[in-house]
Protein backbone atom coordinates (compact mmCIF):
# COMPACT_ATOMS: atom_id res chain seq x y z
CA UNK A 1 0.00 0.00 0.00
CA UNK A 2 1.48 3.16 -0.98
CA UNK A 3 3.28 4.96 2.09
CA UNK A 4 1.01 8.24 1.98
CA UNK A 5 -1.96 5.73 3.30
CA UNK A 6 -0.15 4.09 5.84
CA UNK A 7 -1.04 5.61 9.18
CA UNK A 8 -4.91 5.64 7.73
CA UNK A 9 -4.54 2.06 7.09
CA UNK A 10 -3.49 1.69 10.22
CA UNK A 11 -5.53 3.63 12.27
CA UNK A 12 -8.30 1.42 10.40
CA UNK A 13 -6.94 -1.35 11.52
CA UNK A 14 -6.74 -0.28 15.29
CA UNK A 15 -10.68 0.68 15.13
CA UNK A 16 -10.11 3.69 15.73
CA UNK A 17 -12.70 5.05 13.36
CA UNK A 18 -14.93 3.36 16.09
CA UNK A 19 -13.68 4.87 18.83
CA UNK A 20 -12.99 8.55 17.57
CA UNK A 21 -16.70 9.50 17.62
CA UNK A 22 -16.53 8.94 21.51
CA UNK A 23 -13.70 10.39 22.30
CA UNK A 24 -15.42 13.50 20.97
CA UNK A 25 -18.81 13.67 22.91
CA UNK A 26 -18.50 17.51 23.89
CA UNK A 27 -20.50 20.41 22.73
CA UNK A 28 -18.81 23.51 21.32
CA UNK A 29 -15.33 23.68 19.01
CA UNK A 30 -13.53 20.33 20.16
CA UNK A 31 -17.01 18.42 18.90
CA UNK A 32 -16.92 20.41 16.02
CA UNK A 33 -13.74 19.86 15.04
CA UNK A 34 -13.83 16.35 15.94
CA UNK A 35 -16.72 15.88 13.66
CA UNK A 36 -15.15 17.20 10.96
CA UNK A 37 -11.57 15.21 11.30
CA UNK A 38 -14.33 12.31 11.51
CA UNK A 39 -15.66 12.70 8.32
CA UNK A 40 -12.62 13.74 6.64
CA UNK A 41 -11.08 10.31 8.08
CA UNK A 42 -14.10 8.51 6.70
CA UNK A 43 -13.95 9.85 3.15
CA UNK A 44 -10.27 9.42 2.91
CA UNK A 45 -10.19 5.56 4.07
CA UNK A 46 -13.57 5.33 1.53
CA UNK A 47 -11.84 6.83 -1.09
CA UNK A 48 -8.14 4.69 -0.80
CA UNK A 49 -10.66 1.37 0.04
CA UNK A 50 -12.56 1.69 -3.20
CA UNK A 51 -9.02 3.47 -5.13
CA UNK A 52 -7.52 -0.52 -4.21
CA UNK A 53 -10.69 -2.37 -5.31
CA UNK A 54 -11.05 -3.37 -1.73
CA UNK A 55 -7.76 -3.94 -0.30
CA UNK A 56 -8.34 -2.80 3.11
CA UNK A 57 -9.49 -5.59 4.41
CA UNK A 58 -10.02 -7.21 8.40
CA UNK A 59 -8.19 -9.82 8.71
CA UNK A 60 -9.95 -12.01 11.16
CA UNK A 61 -11.15 -15.74 11.56
CA UNK A 62 -14.50 -15.41 10.86
CA UNK A 63 -14.06 -12.53 7.70
CA UNK A 64 -12.05 -14.58 6.43
CA UNK A 65 -14.27 -17.25 6.48
CA UNK A 66 -16.61 -15.04 4.36
CA UNK A 67 -14.88 -13.91 2.02
CA UNK A 68 -12.39 -16.91 1.08
CA UNK A 69 -15.68 -19.55 1.22
CA UNK A 70 -19.21 -17.99 1.36
CA UNK A 71 -18.52 -14.99 -1.13
CA UNK A 72 -16.89 -16.96 -3.69
CA UNK A 73 -19.74 -19.89 -3.53
CA UNK A 74 -22.08 -16.86 -4.60
CA UNK A 75 -19.93 -15.76 -7.04
CA UNK A 76 -20.02 -18.86 -9.35
CA UNK A 77 -24.23 -19.31 -8.33
CA UNK A 78 -25.86 -18.68 -10.97
CA UNK A 79 -29.08 -18.64 -9.95
CA UNK A 80 -28.18 -15.80 -7.44
CA UNK A 81 -28.16 -12.31 -8.96
CA UNK A 82 -29.67 -9.84 -6.71
CA UNK A 83 -27.78 -9.73 -3.84
CA UNK A 84 -28.24 -7.74 -0.74
CA UNK A 85 -25.30 -7.37 2.40
CA UNK A 86 -26.47 -5.19 5.40
CA UNK A 87 -24.01 -3.35 6.92
CA UNK A 88 -21.21 -1.12 5.67
CA UNK A 89 -17.41 -0.36 7.35
CA UNK A 90 -14.10 0.41 5.71
CA UNK A 91 -13.74 -3.16 4.99
CA UNK A 92 -16.51 -4.09 3.26
CA UNK A 93 -15.88 -1.38 0.75
CA UNK A 94 -14.86 -3.49 -1.99
CA UNK A 95 -17.16 -6.16 -1.63
CA UNK A 96 -19.41 -5.05 -4.75
CA UNK A 97 -16.32 -5.30 -6.81
CA UNK A 98 -16.75 -9.04 -5.80
CA UNK A 99 -20.19 -9.25 -7.29
CA UNK A 100 -19.52 -7.00 -10.38
CA UNK A 101 -21.07 -9.64 -12.75
CA UNK A 102 -24.37 -9.45 -10.07
CA UNK A 103 -26.78 -6.61 -8.94
CA UNK A 104 -25.44 -5.51 -5.48
CA UNK A 105 -27.37 -3.65 -2.89
CA UNK A 106 -26.12 -2.25 0.46
CA UNK A 107 -28.01 -0.90 2.74
CA UNK A 108 -27.39 0.82 6.78
CA UNK A 109 -28.96 3.34 9.00
CA UNK A 110 -25.15 5.44 9.71
CA UNK A 111 -24.79 8.23 6.86
CA UNK A 112 -21.43 8.58 7.99
CA UNK A 113 -21.02 4.42 6.42
CA UNK A 114 -22.56 5.12 3.03
CA UNK A 115 -18.94 5.24 1.08
CA UNK A 116 -18.39 2.04 1.97
CA UNK A 117 -21.64 1.03 0.30
CA UNK A 118 -22.49 0.14 -2.99
CA UNK A 119 -23.59 2.20 -5.96
CA UNK A 120 -27.07 0.69 -4.48
CA UNK A 121 -27.07 1.99 -0.93
CA UNK A 122 -29.70 2.84 1.20
CA UNK A 123 -28.86 4.88 4.41
CA UNK A 124 -31.98 2.93 6.76
CA UNK A 125 -32.00 0.23 9.22
CA UNK A 126 -32.52 -3.60 7.94
CA UNK A 127 -36.44 -3.34 8.32
CA UNK A 128 -36.35 -0.95 5.24
CA UNK A 129 -35.43 -3.03 2.78
CA UNK A 130 -38.66 -3.04 0.86
CA UNK A 131 -37.02 0.05 0.00
CA UNK A 132 -34.21 -1.61 -1.70
CA UNK A 133 -36.03 -3.76 -4.30
CA UNK A 134 -39.61 -5.21 -4.74
CA UNK A 135 -40.86 -8.18 -3.06
CA UNK A 136 -39.46 -11.73 -3.87
CA UNK A 137 -36.47 -9.95 -5.91
CA UNK A 138 -33.62 -10.81 -3.66
CA UNK A 139 -31.55 -13.91 -4.02
CA UNK A 140 -29.69 -13.77 -1.14
CA UNK A 141 -29.79 -11.19 2.08
CA UNK A 142 -26.30 -11.30 3.97
CA UNK A 143 -26.47 -9.77 7.58
CA UNK A 144 -23.05 -10.64 9.24
CA UNK A 145 -21.87 -9.10 12.43
CA UNK A 146 -24.85 -6.65 12.85
CA UNK A 147 -26.91 -8.38 15.76
CA UNK A 148 -25.10 -7.03 18.79
CA UNK A 149 -23.36 -4.48 16.89
CA UNK A 150 -26.45 -2.05 16.25
CA UNK A 151 -29.13 -4.67 16.05
CA UNK A 152 -29.75 -4.58 19.30
CA UNK A 153 -33.79 -4.67 20.65
CA UNK A 154 -35.62 -7.87 19.75
CA UNK A 155 -38.49 -6.31 18.19
CA UNK A 156 -36.48 -4.02 16.02
CA UNK A 157 -34.62 -7.87 14.75
CA UNK A 158 -37.87 -9.10 14.30
CA UNK A 159 -38.91 -6.56 11.96
CA UNK A 160 -35.86 -6.43 10.38
CA UNK A 161 -35.73 -10.67 9.19
CA UNK A 162 -39.27 -10.11 8.25
CA UNK A 163 -38.38 -7.73 5.80
CA UNK A 164 -36.05 -10.26 4.58
CA UNK A 165 -38.05 -12.71 4.40
CA UNK A 166 -40.65 -10.37 2.19
CA UNK A 167 -37.45 -9.27 -0.56
CA UNK A 168 -36.20 -12.85 -0.71
CA UNK A 169 -37.70 -15.00 -3.26
CA UNK A 170 -39.36 -18.84 -2.64
CA UNK A 171 -35.83 -20.99 -2.19
CA UNK A 172 -33.99 -17.27 -1.44
CA UNK A 173 -30.59 -17.54 1.02
CA UNK A 174 -30.24 -15.57 3.86
CA UNK A 175 -27.13 -15.63 5.95
CA UNK A 176 -27.07 -14.49 9.62
CA UNK A 177 -23.47 -13.98 11.17
CA UNK A 178 -23.61 -13.43 14.98
CA UNK A 179 -21.21 -13.52 17.74
CA UNK A 180 -22.53 -16.15 20.14
CA UNK A 181 -20.84 -14.83 23.57
CA UNK A 182 -21.61 -11.64 25.43
CA UNK A 183 -21.96 -8.66 25.70
CA UNK A 184 -22.37 -8.67 21.55
CA UNK A 185 -25.91 -11.05 21.54
CA UNK A 186 -28.85 -8.93 23.63
CA UNK A 187 -30.76 -11.79 22.15
CA UNK A 188 -30.28 -15.22 20.20
CA UNK A 189 -31.38 -15.89 16.73
CA UNK A 190 -33.41 -19.15 17.96
CA UNK A 191 -35.61 -16.64 19.92
CA UNK A 192 -36.39 -14.87 16.32
CA UNK A 193 -40.27 -15.11 15.47
CA UNK A 194 -38.96 -14.05 11.70
CA UNK A 195 -36.24 -16.61 11.71
CA UNK A 196 -38.07 -19.66 12.21
CA UNK A 197 -40.27 -18.88 9.16
CA UNK A 198 -37.23 -19.90 7.37
CA UNK A 199 -35.64 -23.51 7.39
CA UNK A 200 -31.83 -24.37 7.94
CA UNK A 201 -30.22 -25.32 4.68
CA UNK A 202 -26.78 -27.48 4.42
CA UNK A 203 -24.40 -24.56 2.94
CA UNK A 204 -22.63 -26.98 0.59
CA UNK A 205 -18.26 -25.97 1.17
CA UNK A 206 -18.55 -26.06 4.59
CA UNK A 207 -21.23 -28.81 4.98
CA UNK A 208 -23.21 -28.01 7.95
CA UNK A 209 -26.41 -25.42 8.72
CA UNK A 210 -23.82 -23.86 11.51
CA UNK A 211 -20.83 -23.13 11.11
CA UNK A 212 -18.40 -21.72 14.52
CA UNK A 213 -15.51 -19.59 13.48
CA UNK A 214 -12.24 -20.51 15.94
CA UNK A 215 -12.41 -16.91 17.21
CA UNK A 216 -12.24 -15.18 20.60
CA UNK A 217 -16.34 -13.59 20.14
CA UNK A 218 -17.24 -17.24 18.82
CA UNK A 219 -18.56 -15.85 15.65
CA UNK A 220 -21.23 -18.36 13.78
CA UNK A 221 -22.40 -18.52 10.49
CA UNK A 222 -26.24 -19.59 10.27
CA UNK A 223 -27.78 -20.64 6.90
CA UNK A 224 -31.30 -20.50 5.69
CA UNK A 225 -33.59 -20.63 3.07
CA UNK A 226 -37.18 -19.57 1.73
CA UNK A 227 -39.07 -22.31 1.22
CA UNK A 228 -40.82 -23.08 -1.98
CA UNK A 229 -44.42 -23.76 -1.55
CA UNK A 230 -45.41 -27.48 -2.36
CA UNK A 231 -41.46 -28.64 -2.55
Amino acid sequence: MPSKFHLIYQLAMMGAFDVLPQMVKTHGLVSRVGNRMRHKTVAAVSHVAKTYNGALYQDTPDRLVLENVVIPYYQLDPDVRNIVFVGCDWYTAGYERLFAHKKFWTIDPDIAKAGFGAARHQIAPMRNLAALMAEGQADLVVCNGVIGWGLNDHDEAEASFEAAWRILRPGGHLIVGFNDRPPHIPFHPDELAALARFEPFSFEPLAAHEHRVAHELCHVYRFYRKPVAGA
